[in-house]
């Protein structure tokens, strides 16, 4: 609460050459605070990373707030509930099975039960941190190269990823030198490389590179019904930064 005042004081204090006796007190306040801050933050638990809260949630949470602060009398706990429910949105979330980023540089495996883990190389990092946000774990891992684990069905090698999802095989094909293989055994097929589409049929692929050059990111979800893709265009939308002309919208679509 003296910092500030400590501020005042140093400037009325500049004219005369001893703006230093406002200063070094409000140095020591200073140090004081950020070392409250660093010890705060290490303690266990000060961190929690929770998933994403969905935009219905959102809105019932801030209704509910405005309406137990603004309102007066008993009415006001009324908010109570729709701030709790907002709260417990979090936990209708399901997050994507796989996500692949603007350019196909970077994807990530949601595993479940914690676990996630990313393609390999340097860069995106920036991306790697929201997306681990995202999953809210605490601990990204590599892609695993020692075949197909017992207790994650995933297996990896240069040339892509194999992995069951929900009774079904999903194949992530980073060399065209497996794609002849991969989509003749797998249910649905994900090309992060550029492959003839006469190698795939049945409607096995998912997302290929056009896809992704055409829509951006993507989130894929595999369901009962079939997989799910969101894309970064479609949450875009048609704004008047990222229009594009109508002879190229006809192409692309």
């Amino acid at each position: 609460m003296w910092i500030m005042p400590l501020g005042i004081l140093s400037f009325l204090l500049m004219p005369l050459g001893l703006e230093s006796l406002g200063l070094v007190p409000m140095g020591w306040g200073i140090s004081t605070v950020l070392w409250i801050a660093d010890s705060v933050a290490a303690l266990p638990g000060a961190v929690a990373l929770v998933p994403p809260m969905p935009t219905a949630g959102l809105a019932i949470l801030s209704l509910g707030a405005i309406w137990a602060c603004v309102l007066r009398g008993r009415i006001r706990l009324y908010g109570l509930p729709a701030v709790a429910a907002g709260l417990l949105s979090i936990l209708a979330v399901t997050p994507p099975d796989v996500i692949i980023n603007r350019d196909g540089g970077l994807v990530a495996i949601n595993l479940g039960a914690g676990r996630l883990v990313m393609s390999p190389g340097a860069g995106n990092n920036f991306e790697r941190d929201m997306w681990q946000r995202r999953f809210a774990v605490e601990e990204v891992a590599p892609w695993p190269s020692s075949g197909i684990e017992a207790t994650a069905p995933i297996g990896c090698d240069p040339t892509g990823c194999i992995l069951a999802i929900g009774g079904e095989t999903v194949a992530l094909v980073t060399e065209p030198a497996s794609a002849t293989e991969d989509c003749a055994h797998a249910d649905h097929v994900i090309l992060l490389t550029r492959v003839a589409r006469r190698m795939c049929g049945d409607g096995k692929v998912v997302v290929s590179t056009f896809h992704i050059w055409r829509d951006g990111a993507h989130a894929i979800r595999f369901t009962r019904q079939g997989p799910v893709v969101e894309t970064s265009r479609e949450r875009r939308g048609d704004r008047p930064w990222s229009r594009i002309s109508e002879k190229r919208r006809q192409y692309l679509d």
